[in-house]
């Protein structure tokens, strides 16, 4: 009860965030959305170098090292489609296949997200194809195994989707192909406001974006950027693909 009491005081007035000074150093916290394969390793390499030229794109930036980058927080989504030859776009049903999914994988259910492009259209009439994500893996280890496994399955004739076949009729499901990114959420240190709104400026731009794609394989996204005490928090959702 206690502790619900405190909550209750904590609503009553404004949150309790100590208000830094124009001069005192602070965080800017960035979220980076990258491909990711088992190949690319660590992938703050790739990521960090290409988040230093996004912030030095600004002048009142230009003193922010690589040393001043550090990295909150890692997690991962995986994509892909299974198509289903024996279920029509009309009669496929989506939350089953996704379920199917998890339990084949043998992963958090909730954490399979699907859904089918099909809008009722009569010329999308046809083969069910569901699109999935899995979405968040924490871990890297388990994105890895999840990715050898669906390589797998793709290059195998073994129906190693049991679940879903059963939805099939029976018949191996067809998983087109299936890729990675990972989310990362990064602090940038830095001295003072003014460093902090520069550094903000260059990642709100949306030029820069393609800046950082040219370090993390062809595509990366913004995803979002905002300095620790909340205030001028933004969800960008730019991406910038260069190539596909």
């Amino acid at each position: 009860h206690h502790e619900h009491h405190e909550h209750a005081d904590k609503h009553a007035d404004e949150p309790d965030v100590p208000t830094l000074g124009p001069d005192e150093p602070r965080q800017v916290r960035m979220t980076v959305e990258a491909p990711w394969s088992a190949s690319f390793g660590d992938v703050r390499p790739r990521v960090f170098p290409g988040v230093l030229d996004v912030v030095h794109s600004q002048p009142g930036a230009a003193g922010v090292a690589f040393e001043d980058i550090s990295l909150l927080k890692t997690e991962y989504i995986l994509m892909g489609e299974v198509t289903l030859a024996q279920v029509t776009t009309e009669t496929v049903d989506v939350e089953h296949v996704c379920a199917g999914l998890a339990a084949d994988l043998d992963y958090d259910e909730s954490a399979f997200h699907c859904h089918s492009d099909y809008e009722g259209d009569a010329s999308q009439k046809g083969v069910a194809n569901v699109a999935f994500a899995v979405y968040p893996v924490h871990e890297r280890t388990e994105i890895e195994k999840m990715l050898q496994r669906f390589e797998r399955i793709i290059v195998s004739t073994d129906a190693e989707l049991h679940t879903v076949a059963a939805i099939n009729s029976g018949d191996a499901p067809v998983i087109g192909p299936v890729h990675a990114h990972v989310f990362l959420d990064v602090a940038i240190d830095v001295s003072n406001a003014n460093v902090a709104a520069s550094v903000t400026a260059a990642a709100k731009d949306p030029a820069q974006v393609h800046v950082l794609a040219q370090h993390t394989g062809g595509w990366a996204s913004i995803v979002d950027i905002h300095e620790d005490d909340g205030t001028t928090e933004a969800k960008l959702g730019m991406s910038a693909e260069l190539r596909r």
